[in-house]
């Protein structure tokens, strides 16, 4: 899933990529996501790739929304 596009559908605002993490470190502080580094790329210049899934505790917090 394309996080970018999905937080422009839902919320109807034009996003940046780097104005999406803010929210996300606001959503794992709360708990609602977490995040993990990936393996170093050759394609990227070694940098490694944040990832970032929801966990149950977000999962329940979408259905009350």
């Amino acid at each position: 899933m394309n996080l970018l596009k999905e937080a422009q559908k839902h919320t109807g605002k034009k996003r940046t990529l780097s104005g999406i993490y803010i929210p996300l470190g606001r959503l794992e502080k709360r708990g609602l996501v977490e995040s993990y580094y990936g393996d170093p790329t050759p394609q990227r210049g070694g940098m490694r790739k944040r990832f970032y899934r929801i966990i149950p505790d977000g999962f329940r917090a979408l259905k009350e929304v």
